[in-house]
Formats: C-alpha cells, sequence, structure tokens
C-alpha cells in the first residue's frame, strides 16, 4: 500500500530527504524523496503512557493502546474501527484488511502510528492510529455473547458491581 503519494510500505527501510515545514501541528517533511532501502521488523511500541498519548505527545510515533471496540465499518476510505479506553475515545484506520463486526465489545489490544486530531488552533482534540493490517491487533477478551447466551444471573447479582465486567 501506498502512504501518502510516496511508495512505501509498513516495514519499509527508507532513506527520506526533504524540506522541514510547519505543518498544521507538528513540523512536517515538505517536497519528500525516498528511497526503498529493504525491509525491515517493526519497531517496539513507544514507551509513552495512554494518557501521554491521548494528549498529543504520541504524534507519528509507533504506540500501543488497549480498548474496547464499539463499532466497525469504513470510514474515510479506510477499514475502521472506534475504540473506546475509559474516558478516551479513538479510532483505527487499516491500510488493508478490516475489523470484523463480530469484534464489537471485545476488549483489544493494537499498535499502529499514532495521528493526533486537532483543530485550526492546533489544539488537541483526538487521536487515531493507523494500522497496517489486522495482525497489529490482539484480542484479549472475546466479545460477550448475545443476550440470550449469556449466564443466568441471580436477581440479588443484577446491577451490583463486578470488577470483572466493568466497561472499558
Amino acid at each position: 500500500h501506498r502512504v501518502g503519494r510516496l511508495p512505501v510500505r509498513a516495514g519499509d527501510h527508507v532513506l527520506l530527504s526533504g524540506v522541514s515545514g510547519p505543518g498544521d501541528f507538528a513540523p512536517v517533511v515538505e517536497r519528500p524523496r525516498v528511497k526503498v532501502l529493504g525491509r525491515a521488523p517493526l519497531p517496539a511500541p513507544s514507551r509513552l503512557s495512554p494518557e501521554d498519548i491521548f494528549l498529543g505527545r504520541g504524534d507519528s510515533q509507533w504506540v500501543e493502546l488497549e480498548g474496547i471496540i464499539q463499532k466497525t465499518g469504513p470510514d474515510s476510505g479506510y477499514a475502521a474501527a472506534q475504540v473506546a479506553w475509559g474516558p478516551h475515545r479513538y479510532q483505527i484506520r487499516l491500510a488493508e484488511g478490516s475489523v470484523p463486526a463480530s469484534w464489537i465489545d471485545a476488549r483489544i489490544r493494537v499498535r499502529g502510528a499514532c495521528g493526533t486530531i486537532f483543530n485550526s488552533n492546533r489544539q488537541v482534540l483526538g487521536i487515531q492510529l493507523f494500522v497496517p493490517s489486522p495482525d497489529q491487533i490482539t484480542v484479549l477478551d472475546a466479545p460477550h455473547a448475545g443476550p440470550f447466551e449469556t449466564a443466568i444471573q441471580p436477581i440479588h447479582n443484577l446491577l451490583q458491581f463486578t470488577p470483572s465486567e466493568a466497561p472499558g
């Protein structure tokens, strides 16, 4: 797949040259020239905390996050999924493949390149992860079965807090 207009794929080892520019949020490389030198393994994820990532400090870095898939489907030409992690929401955008609808409500761990979503004042509104393929997504907890396939609960247990069943 192509990243932007450059003929590169995830895992390509490249020599990049160009001119630095201000970008809309962070500096960018303008008039880029790329020479593919070979293939390399993807890097280990950044050691930034999830909170730092959601504050925009993970912009353009390879990161790892967890969360609960809330929605899947195409968005702006990408296979995508909406994910919740505590009070935060983020979107996964896949370069190839798709996130199965059967993964809705699954708790996942995902690795991808972090992209910051910002407004015209360069204020961070949220993040998105650009993920090369579904093999960068690990299902940690499968989604619960349908409403008629769950275990029967005694009525006195309903509406009680259970840490193992807490959302997000």
